[in-house]
C-alpha cells in the first residue's frame, strides 16, 4: 500500500514537472518568435484581467536617458491620440509630446508613428503569457520577462555589460538556455 502510494505520488510529481517545463517551454518559443526587441528600456505588467484577457493600463519608456509614462488609449476607452478623453478618464497626463520629441530628434519620427509604437508596445504585450517585462539601462543591455514574481525568463545581449550587481547575481544563477537567453525560478 505504501508502496502504492509512493508511486502514485512520484507520478503527479513528474507529471506536473513536465507540465511546467513544457509550459516554460512554450512561453520561450513564444518571446523568440516575437518581436521581442520591442521591450528594449520597456516597463509594463498586466494591471488586471478581465475576461480571461490581460489589461495593461499604462506602461514606462526609456529613451535616450529619460523615462516617459505612456498610455493603452484601449484601456480608457479612447481613441489612439484622442488626449482630451485620456486626460478626463484617466484623472492625469501622460508623457506622449515629451516622448515623441525626444524620439523625433533622434529618429526623426512623427506623432502617429509614435502612437503606433505605443500601441504596438501593448499588443505585444498582451499576445505573450508573462505578467510582467522590465528593461532598463540601470540593469545593462538587457528584457527581463517575468512568468510569476520570482520565475522570469531574461535576454542578455552581452552578459558583460549588465551592470547593476542584484541582476548579475541573479543572471549568474539562472539557468543558460543559449548564449542570451536564462530561466530562474
Amino acid at each position: 500500500m505504501k508502496k502504492s502510494i509512493i508511486i502514485l505520488l512520484v507520478s503527479l510529481l513528474s507529471f506536473f514537472n513536465c507540465k511546467e517545463i513544457n509550459h516554460n517551454n512554450k512561453i520561450l518559443n513564444q518571446l523568440q518568435k516575437s518581436d521581442f526587441k520591442t521591450f528594449e528600456g520597456v516597463y509594463i505588467k498586466t494591471s488586471n484581467v478581465l475576461e480571461g484577457n490581460k489589461r495593461v493600463s499604462s506602461f514606462v519608456k526609456e529613451f535616450d536617458g529619460n523615462k516617459y509614462h505612456l498610455p493603452n488609449f484601449e484601456y480608457y476607452n479612447c481613441n489612439i491620440g484622442d488626449t482630451i478623453c485620456l486626460k478626463i478618464k484617466a484623472k492625469r497626463t501622460f508623457d506622449i509630446s515629451k516622448y515623441n520629441l525626444s524620439i523625433n530628434k533622434k529618429k526623426n519620427q512623427d506623432y502617429n508613428s509614435t502612437l503606433n509604437d505605443i500601441s504596438k508596445i501593448i499588443n505585444e504585450f498582451q499576445k505573450l503569457d508573462i505578467y510582467k517585462i522590465y528593461s532598463s539601462s540601470e540593469i545593462g543591455n538587457s528584457i527581463i520577462f517575468f512568468i510569476k514574481d520570482e520565475e522570469y525568463i531574461a535576454y542578455i545581449d552581452d552578459i558583460s555589460k549588465i551592470k547593476n550587481e542584484y541582476w548579475k547575481e541573479k543572471i549568474s544563477n539562472s539557468k543558460k538556455i543559449d548564449q542570451h537567453w536564462y530561466y530562474s525560478k
